[in-house]
């Protein structure tokens, strides 16, 4: 909450044309906010003389400029040269509220205080002041009671409502906290602040249709309101409208490019609506500016290892858990990069920590079976997928493995029961026909292996390894003609 202070005008009748001409031109700048400016020439009148008035200009232009402590010694000079005594209400009062700037509220409280008892019992303003005080050490009903004091003075003094509102409804009195906002948007139906409250209170209450109402006019008068705009979009992601608050989060990157939350949220809605390289760019712009933002580490890297980038996969995934963070997806993810890579040793190594943290997992046991078939560990292999399908009986993928690694091994009856057993779940399993071409061609029946060679192709047309087993085989079949 602002707060107002006590700005004096002087007559310089006494003192001569040199310091009028520099008390005058301070105060023209002080009137631009040209607060430096005006300290400037403050300082030429109080050369020549120790005026009250002015210290007390200057410490509020001090004040302007958050230099708190030269204003509240500029205040005290003030009392000092003030003779007559005719500015010590405003000394209380200016005083108080730089302390309060300095959450020095005890302070604060006793100039509002002494204003009160010795000056003026109706002003409603230190009534408010001093309540803004009591809310910042938490003393809510010495706050309540001096914003009621603040309305039975002035019945239209909106910030007295919104203040008084905000405490009720901190009580958990939301019925007397809504009226309150309503009051003060009845004074002003510009009051961003009260539809703020409002907003907040009628998402609290599940009324999200009156929440995003008052969200919409605080969009309408301020469209740049951040608060806003992150409040609108969470709402929009909470009911998956996902346009709406893809929308909201992409003003609030055009504010601030450096918003981390709607970086992150709107990397979320991009993944979720499968804008891949879109989200890969939000996830990089928080790692430019938050390099140890482990969230945005991690979700890159795993969207690195779907976008094929299986390098930069693995030294985003590392470094994640370097951090000490041992996530199973992490694991995971950075051993599909290395298989893609050709590095199984260290694929290896990853199943083997997933598979240490989670033992019940069947994938686990398949991905890592099927490492063991690329370092030729065929009767390893077997093992691994054994324990997947203990685990999930159902598992067509280790199966056609299984059935795999039982053909290098020369079991061929096995192996070909083993990948009959996945075709069950995947007749379309076009890896699994070609397997039991090469386990038919192995057991010589190599007219039966062509046709499933044959049908693996027509499923997946340009595979490599398809197309070479059927060429050796046409070849063998058209020499031994």
């Amino acid at each position: 909450m602002t707060l107002t202070f006590c700005v004096l005008w002087l007559t310089f009748s006494a003192f001569g044309q040199n310091k009028k001409y520099y008390f005058e031109q301070g105060m023209a700048y002080f009137k631009k906010g040209h607060y430096a400016q005006a300290i400037t020439n403050f300082n030429q009148v109080l050369k020549q003389t120790p005026i009250a008035e002015v210290y007390m200009n200057r410490g509020i232009a001090h004040e302007r400029l958050g230099n708190y402590e030269q204003a509240l010694d500029d205040y005290e000079n003030a009392k000092i040269n003030d003779k007559k005594k005719k500015l010590n209400k405003k000394y209380h009062y200016n005083s108080a509220n730089v302390y309060v700037a300095l959450e020095e509220y005890q302070e604060a409280i006793k100039h509002y205080t002494t204003i009160i008892k010795r000056y003026d019992r109706q002003d409603y303003k230190v009534y408010f002041n001093r309540g803004i005080a009591w809310q910042g050490l938490k003393l809510n009903l010495r706050a309540l009671k001096d914003y009621q004091t603040v309305i039975r003075i002035n019945r239209n003094f909106k910030q007295a409502y919104l203040q008084k509102g905000e405490i009720l409804q901190g009580m958990g009195k939301t019925d007397e906290a809504l009226a309150d906002y309503n009051k003060a948007i009845q004074l002003d139906a510009t009051y961003v602040q009260a539809y703020l409250k409002r907003a907040n209170l009628y998402q609290n209450r599940g009324k999200i249709s009156e929440a995003l109402t008052d969200y919409n006019m605080v969009l309408k008068l301020q469209p740049k309101n951040v608060i806003a705009l992150h409040a609108r979009a969470r709402l929009f992601l909470a009911d998956k409208q996902l346009e709406g608050a893809l929308q909201d989060y992409s003003t609030l990157i055009q504010i601030n490019s450096k918003d981390i939350r709607a970086l992150h949220k709107r990397a979320f809605i991009y993944m979720q609506t499968e804008k891949l390289p879109e989200a890969h760019q939000d996830y990089s712009a928080i790692l430019t500016n938050e390099p140890n933002d482990l969230m945005a580490r991690m979700n890159r890297g795993i969207l690195n290892r779907i976008l094929k980038h299986y390098p930069e996969a693995i030294a985003d995934l590392t470094k994640f858990m370097q951090s000490g963070n041992k996530e199973e997806k992490v694991f995971l993810n950075r051993a599909l990069a290395y298989r893609k890579l050709g590095k199984n040793m260290e694929a290896l190594r990853d199943y083997d920590s997933l598979i240490q943290r989670n033992p019940k997992q069947a994938d686990y046991y398949n991905n890592r079976g099927f490492v063991k078939m690329k370092l030729q560990k065929y009767a390893e292999a077997v093992q691994d997928f054994d324990k997947a399908i203990k685990l999930n009986p159902q598992f067509g993928y280790a199966y056609n493995n299984r059935g795999r690694a039982k053909y290098h091994l020369k079991n061929y009856r096995p192996a070909l029961d083993d990948c009959y057993e996945a075709l069950k779940y995947n007749q379309k399993n076009a890896f699994c026909l070609h397997n039991i071409g090469l386990i038919k061609w192995a057991m010589g029946q190599e007219q039966e292996a062509l046709v499933m060679f044959n049908q693996a192709l027509a499923i997946i047309p340009n595979n490599t390894e398809f197309q070479q087993s059927k060429s050796k085989l046409k070849s063998k079949l058209n020499k031994n003609d």
